[in-house]
């Protein structure tokens, strides 16, 4: 793995932490507003600290493409609950 692929894993997983944590305090039972509020609060850390809008709208647009295809391939597989 190179240095950006660590990088991107070590964000992902404080993600899936955050994502347990969330499921811990709702009693497993998180809503599309716990989840509105955990997406706005990381796009507010990318448009504050990103060098240009551009650049943050470029970021999201990766993620975005990221997840889709993430979650196509989660949803093909056999085990998911």
């Amino acid at each position: 793995m190179n240095k950006t692929e660590k990088e991107f894993q070590a964000g992902y997983d404080l993600g899936l932490d955050l994502i347990d944590k969330l499921g811990v305090k709702t009693k497993e039972n998180p809503t599309s507003n716990h989840m509105a509020g955990i997406v706005s609060s990381i796009l507010n850390f990318a448009y504050v600290f990103a060098p240009s809008e551009k650049h943050a709208d470029n970021l999201v647009q990766f993620c975005i493409k990221e997840a889709r295809r993430d979650s196509r391939e989660y949803k093909k597989g056999e085990s998911h609950d």
